[in-house]
């Protein structure tokens, strides 16, 4: 984002990127006076090479990434504030202490230790701001509405044009996976859970799983719906796999979800390492509350035969429906075994394959179909983002969703564990590093960056000081105020003062609260 020249003590202005704001910018010095900044240059990148050496290199390109994102936004808007006959007097990388600068012209170039983003200084960009009478004409205020629009959105546009290359390239040079939105058969197998019958059947990551049992399978809800009924059953399988037809055969296993938590009566917690699955519920009048089972009790065996998870339990329990078993626990550090005939609920028990569903390499486009895919592909992706804005969306965050989940990539309960629910959430720039390090291709991580310029863009068109929204928000009604009263007119800035703090203090709380659960709470559900 844009911020002023001079900053008044008592008015925050905008900052760059959307994750802070040069309010807490000082006036800098000038960059020659007693500055070791090419000290402060080299010790700088010799903090990157040694984050490189011991983190990850994937690590310093995503910091690279950042800040090539935040870079180009500013970049924006200092060409066209240039471009406008605007006075611009920084370009900082970064807020806090300055590692490094030049100026050249009336302009310092330079970077900040403080990664949180980026900032140009442009002269009277509110009704406040002192400036020499002689170089109002350069002021941002001064110029006429059409510039200011111009100027106040080209950090988005940036974002937005970043994100159009992106997803050209995508299509166009690395190809796609369906990414935004693939055709019902455009998936094939991603993941296969070990010790499932998917693995046991010799499913492999890449399958295009064709039919089973006769039933054609064209999409992951057919997949459920062919699977639902086969619980324990042989299920006939053939796969496409690099253009050949194998067939492939086995017993299906039980939804552990069907047996556990809704036929016996058990709520588990994901265990901790190696730890053994541990009880987190049991319900009132159910089998598992007649067997005498305890919250905290950790599950160790049945019948001697260990649990190493929760389909486990649910094999052994859907077995042994009807007969009489010993159920071993270790409950406060002592093993206790609890005997009982297992009587399940008439509660309908869905099959379970165990494979996660991934998105089927689509070939490289032509240019003129990217450019198009392209365009279509970011109206989706805006639309999907603007709901991430929604506060009301976050609300599963403050439930257990870590409950009864196994680690897999799909949520259909029917052929895959690990449903859970919930709305999604503002991450962080940690988080959106983390999510581009852990990326598996070339094709996911230039997705993740089209996500974030994306998201990044919409954020800053919030209508909201100090966002870029909001200047051209005033902008805009100084425009409509003159149109009616054909004379000229600047909102008192000063008046504004508290809303845009108020706005500064919602931003940090929530960056900082997005930051401290990409730390403590990852991944997101």
């Amino acid at each position: 984002m844009t911020t002023i020249d001079e900053v008044p003590t008592n008015l925050p202005d905008s900052s760059g990127g959307a994750y802070s704001t040069p309010a807490f910018e000082d006036r800098p010095v000038d960059p020659h006076d007693g500055d070791p900044g090419l000290i402060n240059l080299v010790l700088f990148v010799a903090a990157v090479i040694a984050l490189g050496l011991l983190v990850s290199w994937w690590v310093v390109a995503a910091v690279g990434l950042l800040a090539l994102m935040l870079f180009m936004h500013e970049l924006g808007h200092y060409l066209t504030a240039r471009a406008s006959g605007m006075k611009v007097t920084e370009f900082f990388l970064g807020f806090g202490p300055r590692i490094w600068s030049f100026r050249k012209g009336e302009t310092e170039y330079g970077i900040k230790a403080i990664w949180a983003g980026a900032y140009v200084r442009i002269a009277g960009l509110n009704s406040i701001e002192d400036v020499h009478p002689s170089e109002e004409h350069r002021t941002y205020r001064a110029k006429s509405y059409p510039k200011r629009m111009w100027v106040i959105t080209a950090g988005s546009a940036m974002h937005f044009l970043m994100a159009f290359i992106g997803l050209f390239l995508m299509f166009n040079i690395v190809g796609s996976y369906g990414t935004t939105d693939p055709e019902p058969d455009d998936w094939v197998v991603d993941q296969v859970v070990a010790g499932t019958a998917a693995e046991r059947m010799g499913l492999q990551p890449g399958d295009d799983i064709v039919e089973i049992n006769g039933a054609p399978i064209a999409s992951f809800d057919d997949l459920a719906a062919a699977v639902g009924p086969l619980a324990a059953r042989t299920a006939d399988i053939v796969v496409d796999r690099n253009g050949q037809r194998v067939a492939l055969s086995g017993e299906l296993g039980v939804n552990s979800g069907d047996v556990v938590n809704d036929a016996f009566g058990l709520t588990l917690l994901s265990p901790v390492g190696s730890e053994p699955w541990q009880v987190g519920s049991v319900q009132p009048g159910s089998n598992a509350a007649t067997f005498g089972f305890a919250t905290g009790d950790l599950l160790t065996a049945i019948d001697s035969q260990p649990i190493r998870d929760r389909p486990d339990l649910a094999a052994a329990l859907f077995a042994a429906d009807g007969t009489e078993v010993q159920v071993e626990v270790e409950r406060r550090g002592e093993a206790t075994t609890l005997t009982g005939d297992v009587v399940l609920a008439d509660e309908p028990v869905r099959g379970f394959l165990g494979i996660g569903p991934g998105l089927a390499q689509a070939p490289r486009d032509g240019i003129v179909t990217s450019l198009g895919r392209s365009a279509e592909s970011f109206g989706v992706i805006a639309k999907e983002s603007l709901a991430v804005f929604n506060p009301r969306t976050w609300a599963g965050l403050f439930t257990d969703q870590s409950t009864d989940q196994v680690a897999t990539s799909a949520g259909n309960s029917a052929a895959v564990e690990g449903s859970g629910g919930g709305g999604g959430r503002p991450v962080s720039a940690i988080g959106a590093g983390r999510v581009w390090v852990d990326a598996e291709s070339a094709e996911q991580r230039i997705f993740i960056f089209v996500l974030v310029n994306i998201a990044i863009g919409i954020l800053n068109l919030a209508p909201l000081l100090p966002l870029d929204g909001g200047h051209a928000l005033i902008a805009t009604y100084e425009r409509g105020r003159e149109f009616v009263t054909r004379r000229p007119h600047r909102v008192d800035a000063e008046k504004l003062v508290p809303l845009t703090w108020a706005v500064i203090l919602v931003l940090m709380v929530v960056g900082v609260w997005s930051i401290a659960l990409d730390i403590f709470a990852w991944p997101p559900v």
